[in-house]
């Protein structure tokens, strides 16, 4: 008898029965629909359970997009983001970080303007995203059983600044790495999976976009010299052969 809801296939019960009459046979049948309907009712319930978190969640995700466009220069919208996130997420600071020269520099701490004052707790933050952003995977400290995720840095973190429950969920744009959400609670508040799948969807669709704001927002001599920069490398290096002829 297969186990089916809402047009899924769940799994099957199977009973071997000693040979009877069609009458005894489908009073077993009866039986087994019966007894079956409950789990169709438990698996209903959990995919009706799962939609509506899946809603919340991508519900929660475009609130955060919509703080963080509502702001026109780079750090206000950085800093919007994250006091939201320690908000809605009850955390004791969240922090975001971008890479600049391969390394994750911070660039906002929530409910502190004055955080770049605190060099060994930047410093430390910096670390701990750094080594996300290198295995490109989440890191939940401390670990679960089984976690193949390296944490020294977050281990480090939580032993020189009382640092209780980390998530860092590291941040892509156009498939490549550009920096890390860093969020923190005490550790009798541990996250949960919701929680990190709820961070994960927020990264995923605010690492780009404050990538670009981040990158818009910079000073006009930056820009050029990056331009410079890019323009230098296709002279020396061993392609773009026209640009070569061009400037000969």
């Amino acid at each position: 008898y297969p186990i089916e809801a809402r047009g899924a296939l769940h799994g099957a019960a199977v009973l071997e029965v000693l040979p009877t009459s069609e009458a005894t046979l489908q009073g077993l049948m009866r039986q087994l629909h019966w007894g079956a309907a409950w789990l169709e009712l438990l698996f209903s319930r959990q995919a009706v359970a799962g939609e509506r978190e899946a809603r919340e969640r991508m519900q929660h995700t475009l609130d955060l997009v919509a703080t963080a466009v509502g702001h026109d220069r780079f750090y206000a919208s950085a800093m919007a983001v994250v006091t939201a996130l320690a908000t809605q997420l009850q955390c004791e600071r969240v922090s975001v970080g971008f890479l600049k020269r391969g390394r994750a520099h911070v660039a906002a701490v929530s409910h502190s303007a004055e955080f770049k004052t605190q060099a060994n707790v930047i410093q430390g933050l910096a670390d701990a995203m750094d080594e996300a952003i290198d295995q490109r995977e989440t890191i939940v400290y401390p670990p679960e059983d089984g976690a193949s995720a390296v944490v020294l840095a977050h281990e480090h973190f939580a032993k020189d600044y009382g640092g209780g429950s980390i998530l860092t969920v590291p941040m892509e744009s156009g498939g490549q790495a550009v920096g890390a959400l860093l969020l923190e609670r005490p550790s009798s508040r541990p996250f949960d999976q919701k929680t990190v799948d709820l961070c994960q969807s927020v990264g995923l669709l605010i690492g780009p976009l404050l990538e670009v704001h981040r990158r818009e927002d910079r000073w006009l001599g930056v820009k050029a010299w990056e331009s410079f920069t890019r323009f230098m490398r296709k002279l020396i290096g061993p392609r773009h052969v026209g640009i070569k002829v061009a400037t000969t």
